[in-house]
């Protein structure tokens, strides 16, 4: 018992290394090491047992959902996950209160994994219960889905760019990701899509940083209920729908009346929310709905007594990384004036641009260059982001009808 804590424990620090690295170099996402991770799987369990390398995984995803505000905040660098996070974000950098946006999202991710933790017996018999009814119409409610979210701007115009753009994205979608003989289709297509357009952007808006002070709010409780319930909501749509990403199920979260405050907080939340719920997926309806989760999936069945750990593992990294999240972004905050803001962002342009070619080939080059030119229309036709998502969801839309 006590030489397996070690080595739980062993693995759960290694995760987390990995998963401050993930977090911080924008560009690098949990995804990508699991798929680096699958595919020496075989030399790996020469070194780790299946436990081992399961913990470390998960230890590395749930420190990324924490440490990723850090980049999206300071340097305007977001994942697919923290897409919606950079406006209010960066509004709050702007005036000097970049730290106030990490604290606000790393509260969220702490609240909404204490409440998904207290909840999870009822989270276990609901998507246990209810998911096989919402199989059945999977395609209804998924087109259902995409309806809305269309129609969601306020005008005309706004509306006909985000199908557009839906549209671009997702038959951008179908063609890769039915391309027989393509190796880690995600890769070039998703770093186009979030991480390279809005490097490119960056790169072409000046940015400079001001002086950052540490800024304290006070939050109303309702704002605090509101957005870790939101989180826990959107986090849990995610978890069991697949296609709708982080960054739609912050959009379906979102009350309101929530304020900048609480959506950031919200925002924070959603991911780590996202993660934990796909272990339950994967336990009760063996569906792996992320990268990490896929990775886990081939290294071994997740039975209940690994279900209950690896949500144990979950509270405790969670705990701290939010400390090291605090302290790393103080950091940051402190420094980022010093930065070269353009010669770090083109270092991971090409960092991208090498790692598409090593993943998918000559293919993943031009893979690349489409999705990142789709993935650049949102920042000027003035719609979100998150509408590229379309990549994934069109194609499980019509897998499913």
């Amino acid at each position: 018992m006590h030489h397996m804590f070690v080595q739980v424990l062993l693995a759960l620090l290694l995760g987390m290394l990995a998963g401050v690295i993930t977090g911080l170099i924008p560009g690098i996402h949990v995804n990508l090491i699991s798929l680096g991770i699958l595919a020496s799987l075989n030399f790996l369990l020469k070194l780790f047992s299946p436990l081992q390398l399961i913990v470390l995984i998960i230890s590395m995803g749930i420190t990324h959902t924490f440490l990723d505000v850090i980049p999206a905040v300071f340097l305007g660098a977001p994942s697919s996950d923290t897409a919606l996070l950079v406006l209010p974000a960066h509004k709050l950098l702007a005036r000097g209160q970049g730290m106030l946006a990490v604290r606000l999202a790393t509260l969220g991710g702490l609240l909404s994994i204490l409440l998904i933790t207290l909840l999870s017996p009822a989270i276990y018999l609901l998507i246990k219960y209810l998911y096989p009814h919402i199989e059945h119409n999977m395609g209804f409610l998924l087109l259902l889905f995409i309806a809305y979210f269309i129609i969601r701007p306020h005008t005309w115009k706004a509306r006909y760019f985000t199908l557009l753009v839906f549209l671009l994205s997702g038959i951008l979608g179908l063609i890769v990701l039915n391309h027989g003989n393509f190796r880690q289709p995600l890769f070039p297509m998703l770093s186009g899509l979030f991480g390279m357009s809005l490097l490119i952007n960056s790169l072409l808006t000046k940015s400079n940083i001001n002086k950052q002070t540490d800024k304290r709010v006070k939050l109303s409780r309702i704002t605090i209920f509101k957005a870790v319930s939101g989180a826990c909501i959107g986090g849990l749509i995610t978890g069991v729908f697949p296609g709708i990403g982080s960054a739609q199920a912050a959009m379906l979260g979102k009350s309101r009346k929530l304020g900048s405050y609480g959506f950031i907080m919200l925002n924070g939340g959603v991911n780590t929310v996202n993660f934990c719920i796909s272990l339950f997926a994967l336990h009760l309806l063996n569906k792996a709905r992320n990268g990490a989760v896929i990775t886990v999936k081939q290294i071994s069945r997740i039975g209940l007594s690994h279900l209950i750990l690896l949500m144990l593992v979950s509270l405790f990294v969670s705990g701290i990384a939010s400390l090291l999240t605090l302290g790393i972004g103080k950091y940051a905050s402190k420094n980022i004036h010093l930065l070269n803001y353009k010669k770090l962002t083109m270092a991971i342009v090409l960092l991208i641009t090498g790692l598409a070619f090593v993943f998918s080939g000559i293919q993943g080059f031009f893979v690349l260059i489409t999705s990142t030119a789709i993935g650049l229309l949102p920042h000027y036709l003035k719609i979100s982001k998150s509408t590229c998502m379309g990549c994934i969801l069109l194609p499980v839309t019509l897998f499913f009808l």
